[in-house]
């Protein structure tokens, strides 16, 4: 889903975590009950995919043409 309004291109919950990508190249982590902040990282382009889970790992692929991989854990 797009959301051309406020930038956030994709979302996906993942053990009490949302991850979102955004037309800026950040992939932002957050507290899905809280909405506090877990963690953001910069990618060298817009993110261009949602995020996939797999065996514990969070995989977002970006415009840059790398996909990144997280620990779901904290």
């Amino acid at each position: 889903q797009r959301n051309r309004a406020d930038g956030i291109l994709y979302r996906v919950v993942v053990d009490g975590q949302v991850v979102v990508g955004d037309w800026a190249g950040v992939i932002h982590r957050v507290d899905a009950a809280t909405g506090k902040g877990i963690g953001r990282f910069q990618t060298g382009n817009y993110v261009i995919s949602t995020a996939v889970i797999v065996d514990g790992a969070i995989y977002v692929g970006s415009r840059d043409g790398f996909f990144y991989v997280f620990d779901v854990a904290r």
